[in-house]
């Protein structure tokens, strides 16, 4: 018999049998329960069970002699739940209804209050719990029985059992929102004010008033105040209602914002649900105060910084306070609050130790995932749900949210100081000494890396940099991960954003280009964009997308660690589409990253399946020059066996526990358990690309004959490594020369870390043997069997595992290398082929590798080699390896290619402090090596920034400078020993005075910059007169500021068919300005000379200020005849470069006008006055419109000293 025909007799036999108080409260309760999951097949019974509960619960109460059955009484109560959750009563039955209700009196009363028969309370709790549940039924009992139910359930809420206080705490709360509901919706009253609202007012007045309420009264006062919003603005006459918002607000700020932090934390549960209180009553007005608005604004923000420090299950109602509170404000069209309330939380959600999205956190541990809740809830509203009181949608309110954090992003990274310095030779920053080391990874961003006094390592070029200030970039790796997790919650209004983010995102990384955070911000943003719509729109959203995907790709092989992972995750998630316009570029990222798979195989999986996805996409053809850089390197993925990797046995089980470190071994398993299955899934992504491809790309995976003729050609002709084994009967001769072609290769290629080891091992071997060999040599066999050819294969081979990331290999030879160096840097003549060959090794490791520890490293061994050659040399010997590294350098130094400039620099910036403690050295070689410097400087004015090799060659003079002026007495004079550059045309102090003097007008600003911070700091100390300069070198002062005023491109003011081109004739005028203002402020020149002789330069600026200065962009951008769309990077230097312009001018007028020369003075007067005050107004009124970008309080405070020094001079 199934339960559906389950006869009322059963039921009732089963009531009323002999059970025991335990059956018949599981009955009862699983009756309910079937009431409740099914009223419909029930319907028949709820009548008659309904009637049987209550009657159950009325004879129970009025039965005198037999004892209370608290089990049974329970599982009545509960029962009876179950069948009002499902029926309810029927409004008509005012006798049931009342019958419950007097149940409920009875039954929901503390036992203390009973006889002492009574000693458990789980039938009070339940029926507790019930009343709760049904409240509402009983309301019109509540408003004549209000003062017995409230002294009550606070009965309940003051008890000392925590049980008895949840659900005392829950029933309150639901029973003082009911009566707030009933006393608002009282109709015909009589009374100005109903005795029961009366009654709960004067309650809740007690409690605040009364000094040292406890905890308990004070939150039910707050929270009661908040239920009876509605009710008391009915009743209250607006001024008497005011007040009591006032107070309430102010008794809550007492509580938690001038309170001390112990107190603070112990009030910090009922913090939500007292801004709730506090939003409901300021809600209920009908034009709040500004002041009001102000407290709320200070407790919300306080909600949110204390947000992960509320308990999980507490933090939903966190959420719903928040949102609440930014309801209330924007339903008065009042939006200051939730600005404020979404920028305070996007900084305090960022202003904790960085962490990674997957590293584990410690319990108690402050990071911005603690926040992620808040925003997940307060951005995430249910689209039908009104908050009290509300008279817009809550999505409304979610997207003025998700707008607001957008436009923050903005804000706070505009804010942000990412500025670095670099690190001098004297360990001491080139600033102040509060700065700390760059964290472009995120175990930097910890404060305790952050406090250290310690180097960080070099960068991409050698630098040693630290940021000036490491907490902005702690909040920029939290807020690009915020990002990560807010900006997929609502793509529609993303995409209303998604060019200005593109655009400043682009700024930025052009700004700031070793700053890793705003390549995973593109990431995230290129992971948000609907391709097909961008390819679509042929718009500036795509040209600029197009545009900085192209500059990581070709930056990306120059960055290092964290800083190029980013990269390489951006540049693997490049949509199909685009991928076809930067193939070439592409190609050999892709290379390097197989390469980098080899010994991280996830990364070669990530490779793989975006070569898949884009010849899916675009074909073969168009793949044509990556698929053939690409598939030779699969080849070692191929040729690995990862089926029969290595397993742990027994024996090194047993090794690893004898040990004296103890391995996590199951950890170690699993990890090689999971490099086994990326490796089987990396060679079944390489089969599947290869079946995908043609035969002619399929072939590419085999060696080519050349690779082939490579392998079999031995390195030398001539056998040089003999050794011999003493057999018993005989001497075994044997040649070793053989082995090294074969350990090199598995020391290299092999993806087996033991083989490698093993190869390694044995290659150290051999090459102790050679060097060993070669010692035994006389000059004339040497000259006769050299083993130049063994060297110059295996030097780099040696460099380069000097710096494996393998600490066994690394251990190995990295001191075998510095030993090579002092064994060859003893050569008694110059330019002996090992010396040379070792040399050259260690300067094209410098200029050509893209591995920047390598790179370091080779600088290092570069820096030893010059100090053991000075220290082995002989007398007549000393500087023949330092002449043959210095020519060296001079070549590169005036090379095309930026590579090589950078890597002469790095050079130079190594060893330069050997050289600088060797007099006859400085001597001989440092006139030359300044004028090489200085060409490489101007050579690397227009090279990209990324590249470094400006910032090198300014570090490169910088040493330069300080060895010329610490040894000036010494170049105050002639010296045959020294070499004497063809642009100094002489070798002293006065020939570099005269050469400096000649630079400091050309157009390149870092080299005039350098010449007049140099010959300023020169003539202190030998003095000379520029009109001698002037009239040897040019004739006549005319001559000379002619030639001043012939910059490159100044005088084409017409035809601008690019911004680069603006931009060049912006700094050319820059130039002018410049040597104008060092002429005259300086008093280098007679001032009447001077003015007599200029002649363009009021031209030029009156065309500045007309066509540049006071044009918006768009504007001008209209008056030229652009041939190609401008990209952010180009808007945002020739922004610079305008603005700096701007700085010169400033400069220009100081100059003129301090200088008292009325001649001068009439220069002034003859630019355009209107046009001038009004760039002078904008720059000081308007700076950030002009584009003036004052990040830091030092670049603030120089900008107002410009303006304020030609504003006195003005005078």
């Amino acid at each position: 018999m199934t339960w559906q025909c389950w006869p009322i007799s059963s039921a009732s036999s089963c009531l009323i049998s002999k059970n025991s108080s335990t059956v018949l409260s599981q009955i009862r309760q699983i009756l309910g329960k079937m009431c409740k999951h099914f009223p419909i097949e029930m319907e028949v019974h709820r009548q008659d069970l309904l009637v049987s509960f209550v009657r159950e619960i009325q004879a129970v109460y009025k039965s005198a002699t037999e004892k209370l059955d608290l089990t049974l009484l329970t599982g009545t109560i509960k029962g009876l739940s179950g069948i009002l959750m499902a029926y309810g009563i029927e409004p008509d039955d005012a006798e049931m209804l009342e019958s419950v209700y007097d149940i409920f009196r009875r039954v929901c009363r503390k036992p203390e209050e009973e006889d002492g028969s009574v000693t458990r309370r789980g039938a009070m709790r339940a029926a507790l719990e019930v009343f709760a549940d049904h409240n509402s039924l009983f309301t019109k009992f509540f408003l004549t029985d209000f003062k017995y139910w409230f002294n009550l359930l606070k009965t309940w809420v003051r008890s000392s059992n925590k049980d008895d206080q949840k659900v005392g705490w829950r029933a309150l709360n639901i029973f003082l929102k009911n009566m707030g509901a009933a006393i608002e919706n009282l109709k015909d009253t009589k009374e100005e004010l109903p005795i029961s609202l009366k009654f709960f007012i004067g309650e809740f007045k007690n409690i605040l008033l009364t000094q040292g309420s406890s905890q308990k009264n004070i939150s039910l006062a707050i929270q009661g105040y908040g239920m009876f919003a509605g009710a008391l603005n009915k009743y209250l006459k607006e001024k008497d209602y005011l007040y009591v918002c006032q107070e309430v607000l102010h008794r809550t700020e007492q509580l938690y914002l001038h309170s001390s932090s112990k107190e603070r934390e112990s009030w910090l549960l009922q913090l939500p649900s007292h801004l709730q209180s506090c939003s409901l009553l300021v809600g209920q007005l009908s034009s709040p105060s500004s002041s009001l608005f102000s407290s709320l604004e200070r407790l919300v923000v306080l909600l949110v910084d204390q947000f992960p420090n509320i308990p999980a299950q507490y933090q939903g109602l966190a959420v719903s306070a928040v949102l609440l509170c930014l309801q209330t404000n924007r339903q008065y069209e009042e939006g200051s609050l939730v600005d404020q309330v979404v920028y305070q939380a996007v900084i305090r959600s960022c202003s904790h130790p960085a962490v990674g999205p997957l590293e584990d956190v410690e319990y108690g541990v402050v990071t911005y995932k603690s926040y992620l809740p808040l925003w997940s809830g307060i951005l995430k509203i249910q689209p039908h749900f009104q908050g009290p009181g509300s008279k817009l949608s809550d999505k409304g309110l979610a997207e003025e949210i998700f707008t607001d954090f957008v436009k923050n992003i903005f804000t706070i990274v505009n804010k942000l100081d990412l500025t670095t310095t670099m690190v001098d030779d004297g360990r001491n920053t080139t600033d102040n000494d509060n700065s700390v080391d760059v964290d472009l990874t995120l175990s930097q961003t910890q404060e305790s890396v952050s406090d250290s006094g310690d180097l960080t390592d070099p960068d991409s070029y050698g630098f040693h940099k630290k940021a000036r200030q490491a907490k902005d970039y702690t909040v920029l790796v939290n807020l690009v991960d915020v990002c990560a997790h807010v900006l997929p919650m609502n793509k529609t209004i993303y995409q209303l954003y998604s060019s200005q983010l593109w655009y400043s995102t682009s700024l930025w990384s052009a700004e700031f280009p070793e700053v890793s955070s705003f390549y995973k911000m593109a990431d995230i943003l290129l992971g948000l964009e609907d391709v097909e719509q961008v390819v679509q729109a042929q718009d500036e959203k795509k040209q600029i997308i197009i545009q900085f995907l192209s500059e990581v790709v070709q930056k990306c092989l120059s960055f290092q660690d964290e800083l190029q992972l980013s990269c390489f995750s951006l540049v693997l998630n490049i949509p199909p589409v685009f991928v076809e316009q930067m193939i070439e570029a592409l190609s050999p990222v892709m290379e390097l990253l197989l390469h980098l798979g080899t010994s991280i195989l996830h990364l070669a999986e990530r490779a793989l399946n975006a070569i898949l996805k884009w010849l899916d996409v675009i074909g073969q053809d168009k793949l044509d020059v990556l698929l053939r850089r690409v598939i030779p390197r699969l080849r070692v993925f191929l040729s690995t066996d990862f089926e029969t990797s290595e397993e742990f046995t027994e024996t090194a089980k047993e090794k690893i526990k004898r040990g004296p470190l103890r391995i996590d071994k199951d950890k170690l398993k699993k990890m090689k358990i999971v490099e086994k299955q990326s490796g089987l899934k990396v060679c079944k992504l390489i089969l599947n690309l290869l079946s995908q491809v043609s035969t002619n790309y399929k072939a590419l995976i085999f060696p080519t004959e050349e690779e082939i003729g490579i392998a079999i050609t031995a390195w030398d002709i001539k056998k040089h490594l003999k050794a011999e084994i003493p057999l018993p009967d005989m001497m075994l001769s044997i040649y070793l020369d053989g082995l090294i072609p074969i350990a090199v290769e598995l020391v290299q290629e092999a993806p087996n870390r033991k083989t490698r080891v093993a190869a390694g091992e044995l290659l150290h071997v051999l090459v102790i043997f050679m060097i060993g060999r070669t010692s035994q040599q006389s000059d004339d066999l040497a000259a006769k069997s050299p083993m130049t050819a063994l060297f110059s294969k295996l030097f780099p081979v040696l460099l380069q595992l000097s710096t494996d990331s393998d600490s066994v290999l690394q251990t190995l030879y990295k001191p075998l290398f510095s030993q090579i160096v002092h064994w060859f840097t003893k050569n008694r003549n110059c330019e002996t082929p090992e010396t040379n060959c070792l040399l050259e090794c260690l300067i094209s490791t410098i200029c050509n590798s893209k591995d920047s520890s390598l790179k370091h490293q080779s600088a290092k061994y570069l820096q030893e080699f010059l100090q053991w050659s000075i220290k082995q040399s002989g007398p007549g010997t000393k500087t023949h390896n330092t002449k043959s590294i210095m020519k060296r350098l001079y070549y590169l130094w005036q090379h095309p290619d930026a590579s090589k400039r950078l890597g002469a620099c790095i050079a130079f910036n190594s060893f330069c402090r050997v050289l600088r403690e060797e007099k006859p050295l400085v001597n001989e070689f440092l006139l030359e090596a300044f004028a090489s410097a200085m060409t490489c400087l101007k050579m690397s004015h227009s090279d990209s920034e990324h590249l470094g090799t400006l910032d090198a060659s300014v570090k490169t003079i910088n040493h330069i400078k300080k060895i010329l002026f610490h040894y000036h007495l010494m170049f105050a004079k002639d010296s045959s020993e020294r070499r004497i550059p063809k642009e100094i045309q002489g070798g002293t102090i006065y020939d570099v005075q005269v050469w400096l003097f000649k630079l400091a007008s050309v157009t390149q600003t870092e080299v005039r910059h350098m010449a007049m911070e140099i010959f300023f700091e020169l003539n202190k100390l030998v003095r000379i007169q520029c009109n001698e300069i002037v009239c040897k070198s040019f004739g006549n002062i005319p001559n000379y500021l002619r030639s001043i005023e012939s910059q490159p491109g100044i005088d084409n003011m017409r035809t601008f068919t690019s911004l680069g081109q603006l931009t060049n004739w912006c700094q050319s005028l820059q130039a002018v300005l410049e040597c104008y203002s060092w002429l005259v402020g300086m008093r280098l020149l007679p001032s009447e000379d001077v003015a007599k002789a200029q002649k363009k330069i009021i031209h030029y600026i009156n065309f500045f200020l007309s066509n540049i200065a006071n044009m918006e962009f768009e504007e001008m951008c209209l008056g030229l005849t652009l041939t190609s769309p401008v990209v952010p990077a180009e808007n945002s230097k020739f922004v610079k470069v305008k603005c700096t312009t701007n700085v010169r001018l400033f400069d220009f007028l100081t100059a003129l006008l301090t200088s008292k020369d009325a001649a001068l003075v009439e220069i002034v007067a003859s630019i355009d006055q209107n046009k001038l005050a009004m760039n002078l107004m904008k720059s000081v009124l308007e700076s950030s419109k002009v584009g003036f970008h004052l990040r830091t309080k030092k670049e603030t405070e120089m900008f107002q000293r410009c303006y304020r020094e030609m504003f006195a001079a003005l005078r």
